[in-house]
């Protein structure tokens, strides 16, 4: 073989593995492009969830805002609650007084109830023996009198 010849199948060599350089190369590069593509595709997707992400924060802060209204709320009735019990308990105490002032008066109002009843059962005692110490009287025989 010549030198030619050699350098030709050399060439020939080299034509042919340049060519499996380059598709090697294509074949990379569009993996490469497929990797992009796939990369700005995920880059989207996670921006979409930073947006939905961002979203929620803004609706957790309103609803952290409509808990604190609620919570002051809430504490705005407790302390409500406590100035009506505390009135509660005063009228509790009024009411016990005066049941116990209502009791007091009933049992005296009683006791002159019988008082009267046992002055009155007297009375007619009384008034029975006189009866019948009348009838008694008027029931003897009349002495005669002289004319």
């Amino acid at each position: 073989m010549t030198t030619d010849q050699k350098i030709d199948l050399i060439l020939q060599e080299l034509g042919k593995m340049n060519g499996k350089f380059e598709g090697k190369f294509d074949s990379l590069d569009g993996k490469f492009n497929g990797l992009n593509g796939k990369f700005d595709n995920l880059e989207n997707k996670f921006d979409k969830l930073e947006g939905k992400f961002d979203k929620l924060e803004n609706r957790f802060d309103k609803l952290e805002g409509k808990f604190d209204k609620l919570e002051e709320k809430v504490d705005s009735m407790d302390q409500r609650l406590q100035k009506v019990e505390t009135k509660v308990d005063r009228l509790q105490e009024e009411f016990m007084s005066f049941k116990n002032q209502t009791d007091d008066n009933f049992n005296y109002t009683n006791k002159l109830i019988n008082q009267a009843f046992e002055k009155i059962s007297e009375n007619i005692t009384y008034q029975d023996k006189v009866t019948q110490i009348e009838r008694i009287i008027h029931s003897r025989p009349r002495p005669k009198t002289f004319s």
